[in-house]
């Protein structure tokens, strides 16, 4: 099996609302939905109010987490990664 290519996985992401995503696993977590960014309770830690702010194309911890690529934004791939 060949690898994904840069530009594939980038037509990918591009495609892919990581608020859809989101709401798919972690519906219960969404905590305000409000023009493009929500705000969530991150699924990664023990969140008691909303640190995490989900947009388009990437949502973001501002508690710290990040994902395993240890990059400082989750996109689409790393919400399905690690929920899956």
């Amino acid at each position: 099996m060949s690898p994904i290519r840069n530009e594939d996985s980038g037509r990918v992401k591009a495609s892919v609302d990581c608020r859809e995503v989101f709401e798919r696993f972690w519906p219960d977590r969404i905590q305000k939905r409000s023009g493009s960014t929500w705000m969530a309770l991150c699924p990664f830690h023990d969140d008691r109010n909303p640190s995490m702010a989900v947009e388009e194309g990437h949502a973001k911890c501002f508690a710290g987490c990040t994902p395993s690529s240890g990059k400082p934004v989750f996109d689409c791939f790393d919400l399905v990664m690690a929920a899956t």
